[in-house]
């Protein structure tokens, strides 16, 4: 009876560990796609600034061509 016992002891820890890499791999899943996201998002306003900066530059000139 004792060995009945510790088999299905040892067999719950067996799936509870399984079950708990699991659940590991999925937040490390989501976590690794919520960075790639928050990635892109800061990347795309990086070039929008850097976009608006240049055009920003170019006014000063474009009105002093107006201006001659």
């Amino acid at each position: 009876a004792q060995l009945s016992y510790t088999n299905k002891v040892n067999h719950s820890l067996t799936i509870e560990k399984e079950n708990m890499m699991q659940a590991n791999s999925r937040i490390k899943d989501v976590d690794i796609a919520s960075e790639s996201t928050q990635y892109a998002k800061n990347k795309i306003l990086v070039s929008s600034a850097t976009a608006m900066t240049a055009q920003a530059n170019m006014l000063p000139e474009l009105v002093l061509n107006l201006i001659r």
